[in-house]
């Protein structure tokens, strides 16, 4: 039989539609009451249109995080609205993008200094759950992760810095690799150019044996010559 899905019983992350939406005062008072409990992201919903093209009544979505597990009545009793009103969430990053329809090209685009918080502004949480692994390992390499500290999570940072810290490892490797390759190329070299200057020494040394020795013969050649000269002379006389 398929596994179902149980529903959980307890969150850190929860999201709300309420609707009056709020006022302005109504946002800031819950946001300052929240502060040191939750983060708390607010923006009100005034563009939303319906299938007919008609606009949807304004209503306010919030997204709360918490350090700790809570429960959905916990939550639903502190906005003082109906459970039905609040929900648990299952992406962090999927419920803050939807307060902007980031995530949803299709409807309405709100601006991200429409969201209200009382914890790291909205768009650099935004920038944070979108920046690529890729964009972050170039941070890194720019020495600018900690300019990302609060809106990317340690975890991912670190991550980045030992895929930067491997990256550099390989190719340090891969330039020694190549350095004792050319030494070892190098190695060969001077010992043919050794073994080279030993045979020229060595032809040369016969060579010039040779030499020594060819002159000698020559005195000798010359020395009959010069006597057989003389000989004929003696005869002519």
């Amino acid at each position: 039989m398929p596994k179902t899905k149980k529903t959980p019983t307890q969150s850190r992350l929860f999201g709300a539609s309420l609707q009056p939406a709020w006022n302005d005062e109504q946002t800031k008072k819950f946001l300052s009451e929240m502060t040191g409990i939750a983060e708390v992201y607010v923006v009100n919903h005034n563009q939303d249109k319906n299938d007919d093209g008609t606009l949807k009544t304004n209503h306010t979505h919030l997204v709360l995080i918490y350090d700790t597990p809570r429960k959905l009545t916990t939550v639903a009793n502190i906005l003082q609205v109906a459970t039905n009103f609040v929900e648990y969430g299952r992406s962090k990053m999927g419920m803050l993008l939807y307060l902007t329809h980031k995530n949803d090209q299709t409807k309405y685009q709100y601006r991200d200094d429409e969201v209200q918080t009382n914890s790291t502004p909205y768009s650099d949480v935004v920038k944070g759950l979108t920046v690529s692994d890729a964009d972050l390992v170039n941070e890194v390499l720019n020495g600018n992760e900690l300019s990302l500290l609060g809106t990317v999570s340690m975890t991912r940072i670190r991550l980045a810095q030992s895929l930067v810290q491997n990256k550099a490892l390989a190719s340090a490797n891969s330039q020694l690799a190549i350095i004792r390759e050319q030494n070892y190329r190098m190695t060969a070299l001077l010992e043919t150019v050794s073994n080279s200057t030993h045979k020229i020494e060595t032809y040369f040394n016969e060579f010039y044996n040779g030499l020594k020795e060819l002159s000698e013969g020559g005195k000798k050649i010359g020395l009959a010559i010069a006597n057989e000269i003389k000989l004929l002379r003696t005869i002519k006389r």
